[in-house]
């Protein structure tokens, strides 16, 4: 990637378009400070997450600002869908906020699955967990890597929604980086990754 701008107000929603092995992931990362960029800095919110220079305070930003649903869903197996959740708000909040995870599972239609582990829900259960863990946490911006991506026309146009509906019920931007040209028409703002630049299509 080579002098990359990329910007957000709050409550936008966007779309990070481009192929496997584009650089998505990796600009999802720089974004998320779980990656430092060779140079420049990513603000969220208007606190700094990663800096070329090695002022970061990446931990504290994602605690504060971030929810994320990563390609791999990394739901903690040992768990019930409910715990999780919980454990969630307690790393990024310090406290349970019983309330808005009834709401989130009640929201993403997987309330009745609460007691289950990852292991016994399907696959959309599975993806709906995810994105209630990442906006149980009422995030200023909800970031998405491939949430599609496995999923058929149908199914992606769902999730897309559900995205789309759960950041905006929690006034959050959202940022899905999606090869997946089927998504296009969902979002108002669409970006293309491309030889290490981003610009709008």
């Amino acid at each position: 990637m080579d002098d990359l701008s990329l910007s957000l107000e709050q409550g936008d929603h966007a779309l990070l378009l481009g192929p496997s092995g584009s650089g998505k992931s990796t600009l999802l990362n720089i974004i998320c400070g779980l990656q430092q960029p060779d140079k420049g800095v990513v603000y969220i919110d208007g606190d700094t997450i990663a800096d070329a220079g090695g002022a970061t305070s990446a931990d504290a930003v994602r605690r504060k600002s971030l929810g994320i649903v990563f390609q791999t869903l990394r739901l903690v197996s040992a768990l019930s869908l409910r715990a999780n959740l919980e454990l969630a708000q307690r790393l990024q909040c310090g406290s349970v906020d019983s309330a808005a995870i009834d709401e989130s599972l009640e929201r993403l239609d997987i309330a009745h699955r609460a007691d289950a582990k990852p292991h016994q829900l399907s696959q959309g259960e599975a993806q709906r967990a995810a994105i209630a863990r990442a906006v149980v946490v009422k995030p200023r911006l909800l970031i998405a890597d491939e949430p599609t991506s496995a999923l058929d026309g149908n199914n992606a146009e769902r999730v897309a929604q559900l995205l789309l509906d759960m950041a905006e019920s929690i006034d959050a931007s959202l940022l899905i980086a999606t090869h997946d040209e089927r998504l296009q028409s969902f979002f108002p703002s669409n970006f293309r990754l491309a030889e290490g630049k981003v610009s709008p299509c």
